[in-house]
């Protein structure tokens, strides 16, 4: 069974000066590269990976700044694999910081991998409709003005409803509910 995903967003640079580090890092990891393959972007390829690289300018005698910087990773395959993020561990030292690569899942959950200059990490958004209605907190008990008297917000697998005085927040096994009490003049 795969999973489908696709590349909704990236900001992504490796500089040309650490592209042999990043190559090498990758080869070493254990995730197969062809051994007669040469450059980071020809093993990225490999593994399912499109790349956008600044070139040199035609006819400049001195280097473009950025010449050669991978400035673009995405996703060229439709499944999600172990390698994805076996590719990604590996390469992670040599990304810039506050890089990204944003993907969505077939079931239409959003994550992205974030770089830190050292390791990547997965993160998935919150989604919060629910702030709005939220007027301040009292002994742990939400003073709220509810739109409506049950919504359903589904988001990545989380589910949020709200009935008379509950609010109900289920994600596969887990359960939290919190009571609330609606204002006076809500």
């Amino acid at each position: 069974m795969s999973y489908d995903i696709s590349t909704r967003g990236q900001q992504f640079r490796i500089t040309a000066a650490r592209k042999a580090a990043a190559f090498g890092a990758l080869k070493k990891s254990g995730v197969p590269v062809n051994g007669g393959t040469t450059t980071l972007e020809d093993a990225l390829e490999e593994l399912g990976w499109a790349t956008d690289v600044i070139e040199q300018k035609k006819g400049k005698k001195r280097k473009t700044p950025g010449a050669g910087d991978i400035v673009g990773l995405y996703f060229d395959r439709e499944h999600l694999t172990d390698e994805v993020e076996d590719t990604l561990d590996a390469i992670a030292p040599f990304v810039d910081e506050g890089s990204y690569l944003e993907f969505e899942g077939e079931d239409f959950c959003v994550w992205r991998y974030l770089f830190d200059g050292v390791k990547v990490e997965e993160i998935y958004p919150t989604v919060d409709w629910m702030k709005p209605l939220l007027v301040h907190t009292v002994k742990e008990e939400y003073q709220m003005i509810p739109s409506a008297e049950r919504v359903v917000i589904n988001a990545c697998g989380a589910k949020i409803i709200i009935t008379s005085g509950v609010i109900t927040i289920q994600r596969d096994d887990m359960r939290t509910e919190v009571p609330y009490k609606r204002r006076a003049d809500g």
